[in-house]
């Protein structure tokens, strides 16, 4: 309440970001992503995070180890998952004119659960994020 979010950019713009040269380089952007967006955020949106960080670790662990418990339900929840990322890539794409995005829903889906379980951990286990190279390391406690 209280607080205006304006941009000068349109509603229809599109940001298209070069892919990154290496797995090793996507990780390491997602984590600088990720844990920069709450480095100086005040406390109630750092406690709302780590609230989202935990249901999203718990969430992919459920997804990733359900099936040891019941292969109908696992395959029920990853089904859920799959069916709303598809739906939201289905969305992004006619809207952004991107036809052959569809084809990359299953691995969304796995990189998600992936994502979901090593962002908190390794943030747990080292705060620090190298960035543009070996010479740059952003600290995030």
């Amino acid at each position: 309440a209280g607080m205006e979010l304006s941009t000068s950019a349109s509603a229809n713009s599109a940001v298209r970001v070069a892919p990154v040269p290496s797995f090793f380089h996507l990780l390491s952007q997602t984590r600088r992503w990720i844990l920069g967006g709450v480095k100086d955020a005040v406390l109630p949106v750092r406690i709302a995070t780590v609230g989202v960080a935990i249901y999203a670790a718990t969430s992919s662990l459920g997804l990733a180890t359900a099936w040891i418990e019941s292969v109908p339900a696992w395959a029920l929840a990853v089904g859920i998952k799959f069916t709303a990322d598809f739906i939201m890539i289905w969305a992004l794409r006619r809207r952004l004119g991107l036809t052959h995005v569809l084809r990359y829903v299953p691995v969304l889906t796995i990189y998600c659960v992936f994502l979901f379980l090593w962002v908190p951990m390794s943030a747990v286990i080292s705060p620090k994020v190298m960035w543009r190279g070996d010479n740059y390391v952003e600290e995030f406690s």
